[in-house]
């Protein structure tokens, strides 16, 4: 019984990392307004239709139509310092040897976190809605004579979530 329980402790923190890898992607720029808030209370809050991310239930209590956009500018400054090395064992001793340079300066260019909401009241009760948002994303740029070549590049992941929603 005590293998079992180690096998199934195992067994839940491996499916358990695959989300907190993903968390490493994860934009929160979800509206423009959530941010200047730094999305305190954001699940709560009707204040314009960017609800359709964050809580679609909160669309019943528009009276009117609402459309919202905006986005975000992301400026990252990230810089980094090292070597890049090989190593080889030959005959029961390890080689080390440097082959240039992983240090880059400003690898991460600037990126526009764009989204789109619609809220549309039917009646007193019941609103549909639409949104548009990018919940995960990724871009770096490294340079062509980049020593560590095999871990730059140019990288561009996006992903767009598209939705629509119901409440009453």
């Amino acid at each position: 019984m005590k293998k079992f329980n180690q096998s199934l402790l195992a067994t839940a923190m491996l499916l358990a990392a695959g989300g907190a890898n993903a968390a490493a992607f994860q934009l929160a720029e979800v509206s423009t307004s959530g941010l200047g808030r730094a999305y305190a209370g954001e699940a709560a809050i009707a204040d314009n239709a960017s609800v359709v991310a964050t809580n679609p239930a909160l669309m019943s209590l528009f009276k009117t139509a609402q459309f919202s956009t905006g986005g975000v500018y992301v400026d990252s400054r990230i810089n980094m310092n090292g070597d890049v090395g090989s190593y080889a064992i030959i005959s029961n001793s390890i080689k080390v040897t440097n082959d240039g340079s992983a240090s880059a300066r400003n690898v991460v260019p600037g990126a526009f976190v764009p989204n789109l909401y619609f809220v549309a009241p039917v009646n007193d009760k019941f609103a549909l809605g639409a949104g548009m948002n990018v919940n995960f994303g990724l871009k770096s740029e490294y340079d062509d004579s980049y020593d560590a070549g095999v871990f730059g590049g140019k990288t561009d992941l996006t992903a767009i979530n598209l939705n629509l929603s119901g409440a009453y």
